[in-house]
């Protein structure tokens, strides 16, 4: 399986995760084939919103800080959102369910962090 892993790996064309035979993200199994060529991706997002005043930061408890609105609890996380398409006006999902949950397992890391701050 080695050789037939090794060769699937390298006539994979940059960009394109599907060939015949392997899975979403060209692999011939649960484990990926690009397991020994990893590079490691940093990320980092940042978002701003604008919110009522009633909404707070509390500490849920599961330990973690979220931001409480009404009686309902909101943290945020990321989610891939996928497009085959290469027009400007793609419509981006999650719903491919298992390629989503395949980028995910990839991270190896996250953290949050928010904070609220007084409009002037």
């Amino acid at each position: 399986m080695g050789a037939l892993r090794d060769i699937a790996c390298n006539v994979v064309p940059a960009g394109n995760f599907r060939l015949p035979g392997l899975d979403g993200l060209g692999c011939l199994s649960e484990t990926c084939c690009v397991e020994n060529f990893m590079k490691k991706l940093s990320l980092v997002l940042q978002a701003e919103l604008e919110i009522p005043d009633d909404w707070d930061l509390v500490e849920h408890s599961s330990g973690i800080f979220v931001l409480k609105v009404g009686d309902r609890f909101v943290d945020f996380d990321i989610a891939p959102l996928v497009t085959a398409s290469t027009a400007p006006d793609a419509t981006w999902s999650d719903e491919d369910e298992k390629f989503t949950d395949d980028i995910l397992d990839m991270v190896t890391g996250l953290d949050s962090q928010m904070e609220i701050t007084y409009l002037q």
